[in-house]
């Protein structure tokens, strides 16, 4: 544990001062410059930088990248327009990346020992256009185009020996439906509220092993402030996720449904488990310390399965934690955390920017 824990213990201690670097302007716009230093099991040391600009008409601008020590550099741009006023919410993601990582095998019973490296060379951009169909509720097109090559493959590996879809590189496109609730938390109560999005997809190869495929995606959290409860706990939140992957046809392996990482089931190996079906459930209790720093208990259950009938037959993997976090702007997005997180087969550390959800 020493030799995980205290790369992330020493880069939270020298960012934190670094962090405050945010300035809101006399036109209302918001301007977030952060050298970015992290630490994950997954990528070891890393360093880049973030560069966010917040209008005060709704639209938004980021582009970040970083680089580790396992030589993995990623570059990521995003333009949003989002306002309550508005009856459309418009987003833009792109990115690029060379990224040595890992892969171990497909389905939810394989081993540690089963890891086998690969680099990947990708390019993603996507657009969704979503209308307000009513108060909180937008729908509306969603498209996504990938591009994925892989180099030096672990030699004898299922990738080295073209064994799994996709392992000779391809392109595809995401052609789809979006549903969700924006970017705004709908309240039910005042202390009570949910964000929900479902995207189904049509997924075209355009070079590569299949023609045809889909993805479905559900994602429901649900946050409880128990400052309004009866408890009147201030700044004390209890957070709920459940996340939902289901893909058809045969999708190329680095496209399917995983779970493992710094975001969903933490303690696990960055996707870790990989199959055409995935499910997960997550839970966070998040409560203040001292000013801008606070906590997060944590714990998450999950698995993948072959199909949605198979989920659950291998049993549920587990995953618990806690973890810090340093408010560096106006919101709960623009925190630094530091999680540790553990499983019944290891355990992983993650010093990122941002909530895990």
């Amino acid at each position: 544990m020493k030799n995980k824990f205290l790369p992330a213990l020493f880069v939270i201690l020298l960012l934190a001062p670094l962090a405050l670097t945010g300035e809101e302007r006399d036109d209302g716009t918001f301007n977030l410059l952060v050298p970015i230093a992290f630490y994950t099991s997954d990528t070891g040391f890393a360093g880049g930088g973030l560069f966010q600009r917040l209008y005060p008409s709704g639209l938004n601008f980021s582009i970040a990248g970083f680089y580790t020590q396992k030589n993995q550099i990623n570059i990521f741009y995003n333009l949003d327009y989002f306002t309550p006023e508005f009856p459309w919410w418009i987003q833009y993601d792109g990115s690029g990346r060379y990224y040595p990582e890992s892969f171990y095998g497909l389905g939810e019973a394989t081993d540690l020992d089963d890891e086998e490296g690969f680099t990947t060379l990708g390019l993603d951009q996507s657009l969704s256009a979503y209308r307000r169909v009513f108060d909180g509720l937008y729908i509306g097109p969603a498209f996504r185009y990938k591009i994925n090559e892989f180099v030096d493959p672990d030699e004898g590996g299922l990738i080295d020996r073209n064994l799994v879809a996709g392992s000779e590189g391809y392109q595809i496109l995401y052609s789809g439906i979006g549903l969700g609730t924006g970017r705004e938390l709908i309240p039910l109560t005042p202390a009570l509220g949910i964000f929900y999005e479902a995207i189904g997809s049509y997924a075209t190869t355009i070079r590569g092993d299949r023609a045809e495929d889909f993805y479905l995606k559900s994602d429901f959290r649900l946050f409880y402030d128990l400052a309004g409860s009866p408890l009147g706990l201030r700044g004390h939140q209890f957070a709920l996720q459940h996340l939902s992957l289901v893909s058809g046809g045969e999708l190329p392996f680095l496209e399917l449904p995983s779970v493992g990482g710094g975001n969903l089931l933490r303690g696990y190996a960055a996707d870790r488990f990989r199959d055409a079906v995935a499910m997960a459930l997550q839970a966070d209790y998040r409560f203040p310390i001292y000013g801008k720093l606070k906590g997060a208990l944590f714990g998450a259950l999950g698995n993948v399965a072959p199909d949605i009938s198979s989920l659950g037959e291998g049993g549920l993997k587990a995953a618990w934690g806690g973890g810090l976090r340093f408010q560096t702007g106006p919101t709960p997005d623009t925190s630094f955390r530091l999680d540790v997180g553990w499983t019944g087969e290891d355990f992983g550390v993650y010093f990122l920017f941002g909530e895990a959800y």
